[in-house]
């Protein structure tokens, strides 16, 4: 689909540049080499804001599978692209947040627009998993300070195991933390865009 949208850009461009070289035809050559040229360095950087504008990337990226996959990693349908974009627009989703709440299971592209599937209970149980891990590696540093360990050989061990915890700390939050967050900035930010039902404005 881009393919065709990049030959219907050049297509528009070979009968804009005719015309520009007829009305140019009566004025010296100096003076009608230099209106071309400027004309064509015009629409070329037309094409290239286009490309590279947000709305642009956008629209390649609903329209065709391969740049949507390699935009976010993955691979839906055509009907489910417009409802994830429909989100993005709607809640002012990043990329990065799409791919977050794609991974962590939260995202549901089912209908129009997507929704975001991020209970409370996800947020508590994630939150323990995380205070659970963070003791867990504080007392592997508090027995490695007191000199628990036999051998100094054996040092790179424990903190190897903290620096893993702390990268199960950073998963744990990715995976059920942040997601409920962004579905709370969501509804928070429609809570403030719209008036409350039950004190509608006067007519």
């Amino acid at each position: 689909m881009a393919d065709e949208d990049k030959e219907n850009q050049c297509d528009n461009v070979v009968p804009l540049l005719r015309a520009v070289q007829m009305e140019c035809a009566d004025l010296p050559q100096t003076g009608k080499n230099e209106a071309v040229e400027s004309m064509i360095e015009l629409v070329r950087d037309a094409v290239r804001e286009s490309e590279i504008s947000p709305e642009g990337r956008d629209t390649a990226a609903e329209y065709d599978e391969v740049v949507f996959k390699k935009r976010f990693g993955f691979s839906v349908n055509a009907a489910q692209r417009r409802s994830i974009f429909a989100l993005k627009r709607e809640a002012d989703l990043t990329d990065d947040e799409i791919c977050l709440l794609k991974r962590s299971g939260s995202l549901r592209y089912d209908h129009n627009p997507a929704t975001i599937d991020a209970p409370r209970s996800l947020l508590i149980l994630g939150l323990l998993m995380m205070a659970a891990t963070t003791v867990f590696a504080v007392s592997i540093l508090l027995k490695t300070g007191f000199g628990e360990l036999k051998s100094l050989a054996l040092i790179p061990i424990p903190i190897a195991m903290v620096i893993g915890l702390v990268y199960l700390i950073v998963l744990i939050d990715k995976q059920y933390v942040r997601p409920y967050r962004i579905a709370r900035r969501i509804k928070e930010s429609a809570r403030r865009s719209f008036p409350d039902w039950r004190n509608p404005p006067g007519c």
